[in-house]
């Protein structure tokens, strides 16, 4: 049996298109990498853009990454806690959207809505606006967390560790969060 012309013309093609893709490199300075730069959280405040904060007597700060602007280590009898400050753009997804993923971090179910939201947190005062404040229990791990939203950007103040640590250091922490100001 002869292959029809069809078939040899369908062969070829294939074949054809089986070749050596054409390769296109490119070369480019090196950017940014994205970090913050040295000494974008220091002592008592963070980036040029925003607040000042106090650190709470005896938190001893770590380097800044990336998404964290102040990194502290929080000592304390029930366990070393893990503190953040964290400021993205924009609504950041909403209080609600946040608190659930944290819940989901330790553990517990989301909450349905604003409402229940409303019901779990406290607002309190700070020297660049009202922050909404959350604290979380799970079964081994508790959290903390502070939002505030100021000049279209969201202030995250985050404290996680321990059960027994996290609410011995609960005190410090709405201190913290007390302290946030204009720079």
């Amino acid at each position: 049996m002869r292959p029809s012309a069809a078939t040899v013309l369908a062969a070829a093609l294939l074949l054809a298109a089986c070749g050596r893709p054409d390769v296109t490199s490119y070369r480019v300075p090196k950017g940014s990498s994205g970090e913050a730069p040295a000494g974008a959280a220091h002592e008592h405040g963070g980036r040029a853009a925003a607040l000042r904060w106090s650190v709470p007597k005896g938190w001893r700060e770590k380097a800044p990454s990336s998404m964290r602007l102040a990194s502290f280590d929080v000592p304390e009898k029930g366990g070393l806690c893990d503190a953040s400050i964290v400021v993205l753009e924009g609504g950041a997804m909403g209080v609600l959207a946040n608190v659930n993923r944290w819940r989901g971090q330790i553990g517990l179910p989301p909450l349905e809505g604003e409402k229940s939201l409303a019901e779990t947190s406290v607002k309190v005062k700070t020297g660049a606006g009202e922050a909404v404040v959350v604290d979380l229990a799970g079964s081994d791990t508790r959290l903390l967390a502070a939002v505030l939203s100021r000049n279209g950007e969201t202030w995250f103040v985050k404290l996680t560790g321990p059960a027994k640590g996290a609410a011995s250091a609960k005190p410090a922490f709405l201190e913290l969060v007390r302290s946030l100001r204009p720079s």
